[in-house]
């Protein structure tokens, strides 16, 4: 199953026709279906990226084997209207975070790094690619799934020479339409990534020592997930006895976490 992330029905409207997905939901956010994807509108802006994230988690059984892919209109210095990027990294400047979206398969096009702006803007100030929403897309998504599992894909509506209030409805759907076909080639490499993670293997040790709640059990499973996944030579814990709760060791680990490049 893999799940989309867009902001507006313009941008989503050529992959609902290409997919024939079907509106299940409407409110609080709208969700468009068939068996092997989901589609869920999610407006302009990072915080409503982030919710249409939490949104969909909660509304449907997804697990952590699934693929996500946000995919929208992006503004760049210098990049040719059209033209389309997988990012690389994403930024804020507002939260002075970084997230890097990794690479674990055959992945088609360019790549280029992103900022997230919490309004539109003219001022391309360094050599990047502009959005509104990718940044809260993945501060949402990374909650719940490894970094091999989230991607964006943007396509070139707006630079230096054309600014982004000559955006149209029809110009961005005719955009997304002109990329029907390597959008369908990236949804099927990430289909292909290893459904099942190598899980740490302490993780029933973990469970078994003390009593968790089910949003402890998933933070847990996926911050050892994690730090299994990129430093394997560290899978022993030692000094469980000196931790007193859950808490205290989500709190550890998430420390940990911290440290890794995701």
């Amino acid at each position: 199953m893999i799940n989309l992330v867009i902001a507006l029905l313009s941008e989503a409207r050529p992959l609902i026709n290409h997919y024939q997905l079907k509106q299940t939901e409407k409110e609080p956010y709208s969700i468009y279906e068939n068996d092997q994807m989901r589609l869920v509108l999610s407006g302009i802006g990072k915080l409503n990226a982030a919710c249409a994230v939490t949104s969909l988690i909660h509304l449907r059984p997804i697990t952590q084997d699934e693929c996500w892919l946000n995919i929208g209109l992006a503004g760049h210095p210098s990049y040719p209207l059209g033209s389309a990027c997988l990012v690389s990294k994403v930024s804020d400047w507002t939260l002075r975070r970084v997230f890097y979206p990794a690479f674990t398969f055959e992945a088609p096009g360019n790549r280029a790094p992103l900022i997230s702006l919490d309004q539109p803007s003219q001022n391309y100030l360094e050599d990047t690619l502009y959005d509104m929403e990718a940044f809260g897309y993945y501060f949402a998504a990374i909650k719940y799934v490894l970094s091999e599992k989230i991607h964006s894909y943007k396509i070139i509506s707006d630079n230096k020479k054309n600014p982004f209030h000559q955006i149209t409805k029809e110009k961005t759907e005719h955009y997304i339409t002109n990329h029907i076909e390597p959008i369908d080639k990236l949804i099927q490499s990430l289909k292909q990534l290893t459904p099942n993670l190598k899980p740490h293997p302490e993780t029933s040790s973990f469970l078994n020592h003390w009593r968790f709640s089910e949003t402890q059990k998933h933070r847990l499973k996926r911050a050892l997930n994690v730090l299994f996944l990129h430093h394997p030579e560290k899978a022993s814990f030692c000094g469980l006895n000196s931790i007193s709760c859950p808490k205290e060791l989500l709190t550890i680990l998430n420390t940990n976490l911290q440290k890794v490049p995701l």
